[in-house]
């Protein structure tokens, strides 16, 4: 009787793990906005109580941007020493509901800011 050694045992092949392939995702298309200021032409080198600005925001990109995310901050130096009263007033807007969309306030910092 001549002796036989036992087989190997196949050892497993091993099968690769599969790599996920990531979802693509769209780029964002950029926005870009422009906020265009008109100081009151009227008081250009006069002292006036009375900050009259004009706004004008242009979107120069191709995505529109709800105005509801907009928001614009002014600020500027009041000149003489004693309180006045502040407010927000919105004299003209071409937006459908006219002023009644536009939300203001005229806030006095307790500091300067620079």
């Amino acid at each position: 009787m001549v002796y036989e050694p036992p087989a190997p045992t196949p050892s497993p092949t091993p099968s690769p793990t599969p790599t996920p392939s990531p979802t693509p995702s769209p780029s964002p298309i950029p926005t870009t906005l422009k906020l265009q200021y008109y100081p009151d032409p009227a008081a250009r080198g006069k002292f006036v109580d009375t900050v009259l600005p004009d706004f004008n925001i242009v979107n120069t990109g191709v995505t529109p941007v709800p105005l509801s995310e907009l928001k614009i901050r002014y600020y500027f130096t009041q000149d003489t020493p004693q309180p006045q009263d502040m407010y927000f007033y919105c004299d003209f807007t071409e937006l459908p509901l006219g002023c009644g969309s536009i939300t203001g306030y005229a806030t006095r910092l307790p500091a300067p800011l620079a």
